[in-house]
């Protein structure tokens, strides 16, 4: 099943590329990307890991434009549900601290779908230091990925 997924994510990628090509040679056309509902940058592709994934749905033009707006296509990604521990399950841990990942702020729902192997380092800043520089008293989580 995953080899399908692969297979099926390396050929939607490569037909709208030569799509892209060969309808404007200097401007790549790519389809809007959804994970779990949610739009993501195309560059999302770089970072998914493929074992995290349930399902993948191709939209074609027309139905990308009725639904979604999108002229250039859409890529549905439905991954699997990851158990929460046992606090966020509870509701006891209201206090969330900050995520960033490739300086752009993000929500647990990205880390689910970060490829560990991508992940080149992880700084964590609490306290004071977490305050003063991100306005995030419950601390921050900083990641950084390989970039391909």
């Amino acid at each position: 099943m995953k080899s399908v997924l692969i297979i099926l994510l390396i050929f939607v990628v490569s037909s709208y590329n030569i799509l892209g090509q060969e309808q404007n040679e200097s401007k790549e056309l790519k389809p809007d990307v959804y994970i779990d509902g949610e739009m993501y940058n195309y560059k999302i592709f770089e970072l998914l890991d493929l074992e995290k994934i349930e399902s993948v749905s191709v939209l074609n033009r027309e139905e990308a434009l009725e639904k979604y707006g999108a002229e250039n296509g859409v890529i549905l990604v439905k991954t699997r549900l990851v158990e929460l521990e046992a606090g966020e399950r509870s509701g006891a841990s209201s206090e969330k601290h900050l995520i960033i990942i490739d300086g752009e702020v993000a929500d647990s729902d990205d880390l689910i779908i970060l490829n560990r192997k991508d992940v080149k380092s992880v700084r964590v800043l609490k306290g004071q230091e977490s305050k003063e520089k991100y306005n995030a008293p419950n601390g921050v989580v900083i990641i950084t990925t390989k970039k391909k």
